[in-house]
C-alpha cells in the first residue's frame, strides 16, 4: 500500500470516528467518573489476588470494599476469565489472578 493510501485510510478512520462521536454528542460526565470507579476498583481487586490467592473477607480487607462488592467483582471477574478459583482457605474460597 503507498503512504499516500494508508494516509487516506488513517484519514477515512479518523473521520468516521468523528462523526460517531458526533452522532452519540458529548459524553455524561457521571457515566464517565461511574466507569472510573469501576475500573478502579476492579484493579484494586485484581492486584490483592496478583501475587497469592486470598479469599473474599481478606480481599474486602486489602481494598476496603465491603464483602458484598468484593464477591460482585469477583463473579463478574470469574465470568471474563480474569481470576481463578484457587481451593478452599477454611470456611471460604480462594482466588488468583490468572
Amino acid at each position: 500500500m503507498s503512504e499516500q493510501a494508508a494516509e487516506r485510510k488513517g484519514n477515512y478512520a479518523v473521520e468516521q470516528l468523528k462523526a460517531a462521536r458526533a452522532r452519540r454528542g458529548p459524553t455524561d460526565p457521571v457515566k464517565t467518573e461511574a466507569y472510573k470507579q469501576s475500573k478502579e476498583k476492579q484493579n484494586r481487586i485484581l492486584k490483592a489476588v496478583a501475587d497469592e490467592a486470598r479469599t473474599v473477607p481478606q480481599i474486602a480487607e486489602m481494598t476496603g470494599l465491603t464483602t458484598q462488592e468484593v464477591m460482585w467483582w469477583i463473579a463478574a471477574l470469574r465470568k471474563y476469565d480474569r481470576i481463578q478459583d484457587d481451593g478452599k482457605r477454611g470456611d471460604y474460597l480462594a482466588y488468583r489472578k490468572k
